[in-house]
């Protein structure tokens, strides 16, 4: 008897056919959600992006709140107080070279109910100080007209003074910000901060730099003080740009 001949194209050929339309169809499959995938990663990026602007927004909304400047501290052992932080003698000077007009660089003293000091009181914010990255200090220094200058700490005196920016040159004038709580105001991350009685009843704020009392007046008394931020309409700079996360 001839032995049977298997016809292997006719055997094979009709399930080879439905494995390559099932594979055409993975591969149509595939190829729809790698592109699904890749029209999604602009959209994700777009977000991102847009979130982190607008976290960059609330940064800057919240370091340009106003606010005022105290400080709690105790004179003569008596209970602490609440004493304003003022800019003094505010003078307006004009070349007669020029027509130029600036005011000249003086400093921050304090209003304390015990030993009261007239002057502009501190109404002030922080701001970006130019060719760096960092936040400077600003403040009023009248009303009418209205003009700011630059807080400053003098290198050489240590005290805070206000002046224009050429004024702060050499100085030291960044990086002012605030505490983690953001209650206290700081300078290169630091609360270093002292008043001293340079005359009697007469209050002015300096800058410890070395953390020692070292380049600071001698024979005065001197007391380490926190220098507070009191925001202006009752803001809570903690607050500022949540009602738009939690909308």
């Amino acid at each position: 008897m001839r032995p049977t001949r298997f016809h292997v194209r006719e055997l094979i050929g009709p399930d080879q056919e439905q494995i390559n339309e099932h594979l055409t169809k993975d591969i149509v499959i595939i190829m729809a959600l790698f592109l699904a995938t890749i029209c999604a990663i602009p959209t994700v990026i777009g977000t991102a992006e847009a979130v982190s602007a607008q976290k960059k927004e609330d940064a800057i909304m919240k370091h340009k709140a106003k606010f005022f400047m105290t400080v709690d501290f105790s004179i003569d052992k008596e209970p602490p107080k609440e004493a304003q932080v003022v800019l003094k003698d505010n003078k307006r000077m004009s070349s007669r070279a020029t027509t130029d007009v600036w005011a000249t660089p003086l400093q921050l003293y304090l209003n304390h109910p015990d030993a009261p000091k007239q002057g502009h009181r501190f109404c002030g914010y922080y701001f970006g100080y130019p060719g760096t990255e960092e936040h400077g200090l600003v403040s009023s220094i009248q009303d009418d007209p209205p003009m700011l200058n630059w807080i400053y700490v003098d290198k050489e005196t240590l005290e805070m003074k206000y002046g224009t920016r050429s004024e702060t040159l050499g100085n030291l004038a960044h990086p002012w910000d605030w505490t983690e709580d953001e209650q206290n105001i700081t300078l290169e991350e630091d609360e270093g901060f002292v008043a001293i009685e340079v005359e009697p009843g007469l209050w002015q704020l300096f800058f410890d730099e070395n953390g020692d009392l070292s380049g600071l007046p001698k024979g005065k008394k001197i007391k380490e003080v926190c220098l507070k931020r009191m925001l202006m309409c009752g803001w809570n700079s903690q607050l500022i740009g949540k009602k738009k996360e939690d909308g």
